[in-house]
């Protein structure tokens, strides 16, 4: 359960960000409008704000596709395949296993990644970072 927690959780964080990220771009419309008209000595900065949160969209729309196509949905074929092969309980459990494992490789969550392999902790510590980074924006924003 523990592992399907943990994929929750990611899955929930890298969501909240795109709606924040989605709903910050309505008001900075309103306000790139107002104060673009009122201080125009704004429209560069308020410009470079509304690149920065297009990027950030950008990223968070890109992970979240990995996440749906490339990691979920191809364990879930995999696991589907490893089922009708299945004989026996044990069969089940080890499938079931494994589809968890793949998931949690694949979306760099699992602890073997974590504890490190050199550029692949580095990979996942910036992951996380980037993840982290972009719901801190979003908190503070709302």
């Amino acid at each position: 359960m523990a592992n399907y927690l943990q994929i929750f959780r990611f899955l929930w964080r890298l969501k909240r960000v795109e709606s924040s990220l989605s709903s910050l771009w309505q008001r900075s419309m309103n306000t790139n409008k107002i104060l673009g008209k009122e201080v125009p000595e704004l429209k560069g900065i308020l410009h470079k704000c509304s690149l920065l949160r297009s990027e950030m969209h950008h990223v968070t729309t890109i992970l979240l596709s990995y996440m749906m196509y490339e990691v979920l949905e191809t364990g879930w074929l995999s696991l589907q395949e490893s089922l009708k092969k299945a004989t026996s309980l044990d069969d089940l459990i080890e499938a079931h296993d494994s589809y968890q494992h793949d998931i949690l490789s694949a979306a760099l969550l699992d602890q073997n990644t974590e504890e490190g392999k050199g550029e692949e902790s580095c990979f996942v510590d910036m992951m996380w970072l980037i993840v982290q980074s972009l719901c801190a924006h979003c908190v503070v924003i709302e």
